[in-house]
């Protein structure tokens, strides 16, 4: 289960770059393409906009997982960082 998750945090990150790169390059519709047009007028405030955005619902979903983790893995003994912590 460690691994699962531990695999879950780096993959999210990498299904959020993907989809952002295909939307992009192909979309009809998404934050990818208001992205690309706003690159193509010379519009930086909507770019900055649009990337607070991804940011704001990229730190929730990480902030979702690691509450999913701290759920699943309350058995698991904490680690060296934790323990001091406490």
């Amino acid at each position: 289960m460690t691994w699962i998750i531990a695999s879950l945090h780096t993959a999210f990150g990498f299904a959020i770059i993907g989809a952002l790169v295909a939307e992009v390059l192909g979309a009809q519709q998404g934050i990818g393409l208001i992205i690309s047009q706003a690159q193509g007028t010379f519009d930086p405030n909507t770019v900055f906009a649009c990337m607070v955005i991804i940011a704001v619902i990229t730190l929730g979903a990480e902030y979702l997982i690691a509450l999913l983790e701290h759920t699943l893995l309350k058995w698991r003994p904490p680690n060296r960082s934790e323990a001091q912590a406490i």
